[in-house]
């Protein structure tokens, strides 16, 4: 299965442009090739490592978090948060075209990146990542977690009674996702 890729584009009013393509891992659902070979000193893990963090410093010298996000600063460094830029997010299903602040624009293409980065405090939102919507609210983000968490909470919960029947399933050339709601059970 081939990676799949949304590409960033940036669109400033100097005829200045930016393109960013994440590329995802279709297993790992992780960002690929996104980390330069040369890092800066505040990318260590020791440098100011999240108190919650469970990676060990001697086997991960880098957070991922700040290792993929390097790419990006390092491109926006120079505008305010708040000049305007026409963003065009391409994916595979969809194009979406949005005219924004750069803050807005870079904040989603971060969250993106954090999501996908390989830090496991936000491995949860590693199918949010796949399934990517510029243009999402917190609102619709909101929506989509809490159906994500209960989505994993009747997983969790049909596996263990007999009564219950796989409820979804993938066909491997397919992304899509077919829901077949779990039989009820009254004990």
């Amino acid at each position: 299965m081939d990676a799949t890729t949304i590409r960033y584009c940036f669109k400033f009013g100097n005829n200045e442009s930016e393109v960013f393509d994440v590329h995802l891992d279709p297993e790992t659902l992780e960002v690929q090739g996104n980390v330069p070979d040369i890092l800066p000193d505040w990318t260590n893990l020791d440098f100011f490592q999240c108190p919650h963090c469970p990676l060990d410093t001697n086997v991960y010298p880098y957070c991922p978090v700040a290792a993929n996000l390097v790419n990006i600063l390092s491109r926006f460094d120079s505008l305010l948060s708040y000049h305007q830029t026409h963003l065009v997010v391409t994916t595979k299903d969809r194009i979406i075209s949005q005219v924004t602040t750069v803050q807005r624009a870079v904040s989603s293409l971060s969250g993106l990146v954090i999501a996908a980065s390989g830090c496991p405090q936000t491995a949860f939102f590693k199918p949010m990542a796949r399934f990517h919507h510029k243009t999402s609210s917190p609102t619709t983000m909101m929506k989509k977690s809490v159906f994500l968490t209960l989505l994993v909470l009747v997983a969790r919960v049909s596996a263990f009674t007999s009564h219950s029947r796989a409820f979804v399933t993938t066909k491997s050339s397919s992304t899509k996702l077919h829901f077949t709601p779990p039989t009820m059970v009254v004990y």
